[in-house]
């Protein structure tokens, strides 16, 4: 399947986080967690009634808990217009 292929891909590549924002119901099936819950808030703010959409992975074993900071996105990504519904 090509999301566990990206996210081996990644991992290969010494990536630690993922983040996505997406259906809760879909993500979690290949391992996401609602970020804000760990601590991860988005770039931008999301209605509360669509927190779980901004989810995320561990890649690297032990690194949520041991980094903190922002997250910023690409600079594709990274405008409020892509954050709303």
């Amino acid at each position: 399947m090509v999301i566990r292929e990206g996210l081996k891909q990644l991992a290969e590549s010494s990536v630690d986080l993922v983040f996505v924002l997406g259906h809760s119901d879909y993500y979690s099936k290949f391992g996401f967690r609602t970020a804000g819950e760990l601590g991860f808030e988005a770039p931008y703010s999301i209605p509360s009634e669509h927190a779980d959409a901004w989810m995320m992975q561990e890649l690297k074993v032990g690194i949520i808990g041991s980094i903190e900071g922002r997250v910023q996105c690409s600079k594709v990504l990274n405008q409020p217009q892509h954050w709303r519904e």
